[in-house]
């Protein structure tokens, strides 16, 4: 008799070994609204093998969640690569959307642009303790919800 599952191992072991190149993890927030305390919020991250892009998800207190691009900055990181949509002038930020804006030279940068549930948007952005090190080495930074609350993050 004949051994005919050899087909299907392979294909496991490559979905399995496909998965592995990406790079999962997990940043903790603290969510600030005039005039309550503040909350814990959780984050999570997934990059594809190059670590320089994903997506970053997170669900508010109140129970929206959210999720959209996250990217890094710089001559090689994706925050103007195609097929991600970082286009802060989806929402009307004010006049802070300057404060915003990083130039190509700004390699220890990530921005993200999140899409809530419920119509909800937050804008992230980070600062990368060691650059070289991309996003899973860590670093602090700063996410602005629609609605006025501001989250202050660290990984």
């Amino acid at each position: 008799m004949r051994y005919q599952g050899g087909r299907g191992l392979v294909i496991v072991l490559g979905l399995a070994l496909a998965g592995g190149c990406a790079t999962t993890g997990s940043m903790s927030g603290l969510i600030a609204d005039p005039g309550r305390p503040a909350q814990s919020v959780a984050l999570g991250y997934r990059l594809d093998r190059s670590g320089d892009s994903g997506y970053l998800s997170l669900t508010l207190p109140g129970g929206e969640s959210f999720n959209g691009p996250l990217a890094r900055i710089g001559p090689t990181g994706a925050a103007a690569a195609p097929g991600l949509d970082l286009d802060f002038s989806v929402v009307d930020w004010g006049f802070t959307a300057d404060d915003w804006t990083f130039g190509p030279t700004d390699t220890d940068k990530a921005v993200a642009l999140l899409q809530g549930n419920r119509g909800g948007k937050i804008r992230c952005r980070f600062t990368l303790l060691y650059p070289d090190g991309g996003i899973p080495s860590g670093g602090t930074g700063q996410c602005e919800v629609s609605n006025g609350e501001t989250i202050d993050v660290k990984f």
